[in-house]
């Protein structure tokens, strides 16, 4: 096992987001309210466990820089063969995390972006129930 390999496991599982459910024309509009409803729940699931994995990562690089910060006050471990090496080292690793984190936070912009589009669809398709329905009470009266 790398070094990277190793100390990926520190760090937090990226959550998944739940898949945005597939237009269902064909069924009722309780099953369809359902579908809605259990889809959004789920999402303010994954949102609440990316801040949770987001503040992980924040607060992994957060302690990285108090560390050397620590360090510098008096103690140069830049001069130490052995401290330099645990810090290229570290910093090797810290640009494989801030990869990963980089597609990772580009796939949650894309779930956010496919979620709004969801709720702005799922909003429509309400009103036009709701109109319909109101329409089908005035005529018949």
């Amino acid at each position: 096992m790398t070094a990277s390999e190793l100390y990926a496991r520190c760090l937090p599982d990226i959550p998944k987001a739940p898949e945005v459910p597939k237009p269902n024309e064909g069924l009722e509009d309780h099953l369809i309210t359902e579908l809605v409803t259990n889809y959004i729940d789920a999402f303010d699931t994954y949102l609440h466990r990316w801040d949770e994995c987001n503040n992980k990562v924040v607060g992994h690089f957060a302690a990285r820089c108090s560390i050397y910060a620590i360090k510098d006050s008096g103690n140069p471990w830049h001069l130490n063969p052995a401290d330099r090496k645990v810090y290229l080292d570290r910093s090797l690793q810290d640009i494989d995390v801030l990869r990963n984190w980089s597609n990772e936070h580009k796939a949650h912009i894309q779930r956010l972006a496919e979620f709004k589009e969801f709720k702005k669809k799922s909003e429509l398709k309400k009103k036009k129930s709701e109109f319909k329905e109101h329409m089908a009470k005035t005529t018949v009266g």
